[in-house]
C-alpha cells in the first residue's frame, strides 16, 4: 500500500473516535436513569472527568499537525474551551431530562476532564511529531545507501 493511501486512511480513522464519544455522551445524558455496574463503585465526577478527557483528546486529533506545530497551546486551549462549552450544554440539557439534574460540580468535572484531555492531546501530537521526525531521519539515512546499491548493480542489456 503506498504512503498516500496510508495517510488518507489514517486521516479518516483518527477522526472517528471524537464523534463516536460525543454521540455516546449525548445518548447517556438523555437517559433518565443510569444504572451502576455491580461491583464498581465509581464516583460520578470521575466518570465525567474520564469521559470529557477522552472527548477532548479525541477532538485534539482533528487539528492538522502543521497547526499543532505553529500554535500548540492555542490548539489545546481552543479544543478544551469548546469541550467545556459542550459540558455547559450537556448540563443544561440534563436540566430538562426527567430524573436528571444539572450541577455546577458536574460541569467543573467536565472542564477538568477537558483540560486533562487537551494535555493528553498535546502530548500525543508531540509524540507523533517526534516519531515522524525519526522516520524521516531514518529514510534520509537509508537513501544514499539505496542510491549506491542501484549504481553498483550490473546493468541488464536486453
Amino acid at each position: 500500500m503506498n504512503r498516500v493511501l496510508k495517510n488518507k486512511i489514517l486521516f479518516v480513522f483518527i477522526r472517528i473516535p471524537a464523534p463516536c464519544i460525543l454521540l455516546i455522551s449525548i445518548y447517556l445524558s438523555s437517559q433518565p436513569v443510569l444504572y451502576n455496574i455491580p461491583g464498581m463503585n465509581v464516583s460520578d465526577k470521575l466518570v465525567h472527568v474520564v469521559c470529557f478527557a477522552g472527548l477532548c483528546a479525541a477532538w485534539c486529533l482533528w487539528w492538522p499537525q502543521k497547526y499543532w506545530l505553529a500554535n500548540p497551546f492555542r490548539a489545546a486551549f481552543v479544543t478544551a474551551f469548546c469541550v467545556c462549552l459542550y459540558g455547559i450544554a450537556d448540563e443544561y440539557h440534563q436540566f430538562f431530562t426527567p430524573g436528571r439534574e444539572a450541577s455546577v460540580l458536574d460541569w467543573a468535572a467536565d472542564s477538568a476532564g477537558a483540560v486533562l484531555g487537551a494535555v493528553m492531546g498535546f502530548l500525543a501530537e508531540k509524540a507523533a511529531y517526534s516519531i515522524s521526525l525519526l522516520k524521516t531521519k531514518i529514510r534520509c539515512e537509508k537513501a544514499p545507501r539505496r542510491r549506491a546499491r542501484l549504481k553498483n548493480r550490473p546493468e541488464v542489456n536486453e
